[in-house]
């Protein structure tokens, strides 16, 4: 298993949106990071994991 860590670019782009949205998103602490040198990177797994609570959260919102 692959363990690499993402930049903020990398991590946005993985994400599909914009670093200051992945910002604000770091900020409410809605989604996991790890601080290297005062730097936010981020874990694939952990950004997967985000995606998928995201999908399932909307899911649910769309059958209520």
């Amino acid at each position: 298993m692959e363990r690499k860590l993402l930049t903020r670019q990398k991590a946005a782009e993985f994400l599909g949106i914009s670093k200051s949205m992945l910002d604000k998103l770091v900020r409410q602490r809605k989604i996991p990071f790890v601080k290297f040198c005062r730097k936010p990177l981020f874990r694939i797994e952990d950004l997967q994991k985000f995606i998928e609570e995201h999908l399932q959260k909307e899911n649910n919102n769309e059958t209520e």
